[in-house]
């Protein structure tokens, strides 16, 4: 009898509500520390399906990705002072602005995508390959970038 009460006024279906959950900072540090979710729930799910679990690797490549943007942006200044010129429009723009500005903006612009990367790297590029994969990408990327930078500053 009950469950035909349910059915018949969907406002009593708990589902229908809104989302009762409240994200606080002690969610976020549960979310980190106790991670459960490292596979898919169900047989159907999508290979897509986001997790709350991610590879160590991952973490190294994130991590190793910030702090070689941080040696980039230091080498870049030191090569600035040398004569070098910003052959990034945006990040000329910014230093336009000023140095802090420029360091600012790569630091948020570097973590932002990192972050974006992170959060989606389970789910396929144009149905081809992991997301994942251009997170290690971006790691070979700044090491070349690095060892040219370094090269330009034994030039100079």
């Amino acid at each position: 009898m009950q469950e035909a009460t349910i059915q018949n006024n969907p406002q009593q279906d708990s589902r229908i509500n809104p989302d009762r959950r409240v994200f606080t900072m002690s969610t976020a540090i549960k979310s980190i520390t106790h991670s459960r979710r490292k596979h898919h729930r169900r047989l159907d799910e999508s290979p897509d399906a986001q997790r709350d679990w991610y590879h160590p690797r991952l973490f190294v490549l994130v991590v190793g990705i910030m702090l070689m943007s941080i040696l980039d942006a230091f080498l870049t200044l030191k090569l600035l002072s040398g004569g070098a010129i910003e052959a990034n429009p945006v990040m000329a723009y910014f230093l336009e602005i000023g140095v802090s500005a420029f360091i600012l903006s790569k630091m948020l612009l570097t973590g932002s995508c990192i972050i974006l990367l992170t959060a989606l790297s389970s789910y396929l590029f144009l149905n081809r390959f992991l997301i994942g994969k251009l997170i290690t990408i971006s790691f070979i990327g700044y090491m070349v970038l690095i060892s040219y930078e370094l090269i330009l500053l034994s030039i100079i």
